[in-house]
């Protein structure tokens, strides 16, 4: 009889895979409950089979934030320093907001002709 993997002994052959196959290695993290376990899992995937490999994380600071959030995730980024490089940004003039770029710009015209009278329903 084969053995079922448990969802934690699956996720670490996925994430082996991964950093056999990739050389940068990269996660998005919002410091939310789903992005904070997977990039804890990473962490911790290092510390044990690869120490002293990086691992780039991404965060946007959409400035609309609960502060505890934006808190938890500078006390994440400094607590392994030794393991994660970030990739910040501040949503200011450098970067489109939500809805400004052109694909959504595209799609809200769509919406628009579809729409009754050429307004918005």
């Amino acid at each position: 009889m084969i053995r079922q993997l448990n969802v934690y002994e699956a996720t670490q052959r996925r994430l082996k895979i991964i950093f056999d196959y990739f050389d940068y290695v990269y996660v998005s993290f919002s410091g939310g409950k789903d992005s904070s376990v997977l990039l804890n899992l990473c962490i911790d995937y290092l510390r044990k089979y690869e120490p002293g490999r990086k691992l780039g994380v991404f965060h946007m600071d959409y400035e609309a934030q609960y502060r505890q959030t934006t808190e938890y995730v500078e006390q994440t980024m400094a607590s392994h320093p030794d393991i994660l490089e970030a990739l910040s940004a501040v949503n200011d003039n450098s970067f489109g907001g939500y809805g400004e770029d052109e694909w959504c710009k595209k799609a809200a015209d769509l919406i628009r002709l579809a729409s009754v009278g050429g307004e918005q329903a």
